[in-house]
């Protein structure tokens, strides 16, 4: 907040200090130009009053039997020049007036446009900033990203499993009414007692667990892929990245 309100400060300093300035030049001109026509005028005058006094005496000298003069640069003819001389230094004066209030025109314009400028630089260093802070922060959470992906795509496969577990229950149980009518019978016709293993019908062969099977999780079975160099199996279903593994 001190810091934005120091930039504010100067920044109107700078603002008064730049039309002071102006101000300064512009009256300086304008008293140059004023001094230049004030000359003009008097020499303007003296020119006049000149011509005046020598029309009049070259009229009394003719009148009194004088011989007219000879045609030459008279006092007239030399104040006429002079004045044309003060009247061309004017007009540069005031084309220079022009152009100094040109400049500081162009001055003021000059000094927005850096302005704007400026402006627009802050605009965009603001800009990148944020996109860099945005850039930032996607980097910092990339990792919890990548936990929950790796969250969901466990249960994911959860999910998997229990639908298929149910499946199974639900589709393939196998029955065991031939089995326990064959155990009867032997239970009825055999004196010796009947051992608990000779009821129980045998379990199924069990795989082993080095060897992919459905009890293994999907993220497991995509290891083993890697492990083995298989490759286009990252988005293979369970059951196909299953039957691609029993079958390399």
């Amino acid at each position: 907040m001190a810091k934005s309100s120091k930039k504010k400060s100067k920044k109107k300093d700078e603002e008064e200090r730049r039309k002071k300035a102006a101000a300064k030049a512009k009256a300086k001109a304008a008293a140059k130009a004023a001094a230049l026509a004030d000359d003009a005028k008097k020499a303007r005058k003296a020119a006049d009053k000149a011509v005046k006094a020598a029309d009049a005496a070259q009229a009394k000298a003719v009148a009194a039997g004088a011989p007219a003069a000879k045609k030459k640069p008279d006092e007239a003819e030399l104040l006429r020049l002079a004045l044309r001389s003060t009247e061309a230094k004017l007009t540069d004066a005031e084309r220079r007036v022009e152009a100094l209030e040109r400049q500081i025109a162009d001055f003021h314009t000059l000094d927005d446009q850096v302005l704007e400028e400026t402006v627009e630089d802050a605009i965009v260093d603001a800009a990148v900033e944020a996109t860099v802070a945005d850039a930032v922060l996607d980097s910092i959470e990339a990792d919890p990203a990548s936990e929950a992906e790796a969250v969901e795509a466990v249960a994911i496969e959860l999910d998997e499993i229990v639908a298929a577990t149910e499946a199974e229950v639900a589709d393939d149980e196998p029955s065991h009414e031939g089995e326990a009518a064959a155990a009867a019978q032997v239970f009825q016709e055999s004196e010796a007692p009947v051992t608990a293993e000779e009821l129980t019908p045998p379990l199924p062969e069990e795989p082993a667990d080095d060897e992919p099977s459905e009890s293994w999780t999907l993220l497991r079975l995509r290891a083993e892929a890697k492990r083995r160099g298989l490759t286009g199996t990252s988005n293979l279903p369970k059951a196909a990245l299953l039957d691609r593994l029993r079958g390399a």
